[in-house]
């Protein structure tokens, strides 16, 4: 199956923001991103990135994450962030 990356920039004002691409570096708009709380594994949020593959998400501070993103079509994609990101 066909990578879906996400770059993340934790930095951002509204917690997480990042860019949905593919292997090859392009853009993937219209992937949908769910975040999960690292140490209970439960869900928090989602948001399908722009037409850009832009996402943002306002995740409370102070707690841990990982995030998954798929795309639905010919062929599907998913990926996941490397390692957990953490929102202060």
């Amino acid at each position: 199956m066909p990578s879906l990356i996400l770059v993340l920039n934790t930095g951002a004002p509204v917690g997480v923001t990042g860019i949905t691409i593919d292997q090859l570096g392009a853009r993937l708009p219209g992937c949908t991103v769910k975040a999960f709380n690292a140490v209970t594994n439960v869900f928090v949020d989602q948001t399908i990135s722009d037409g850009s593959g832009v996402y943002s998400m306002n995740l409370p501070k102070g707690n841990t994450y990982f995030l998954v993103a798929s795309k639905a079509g010919s062929p599907n994609r998913a990926g996941t962030s490397v390692s957990t990101i953490t929102v202060s």
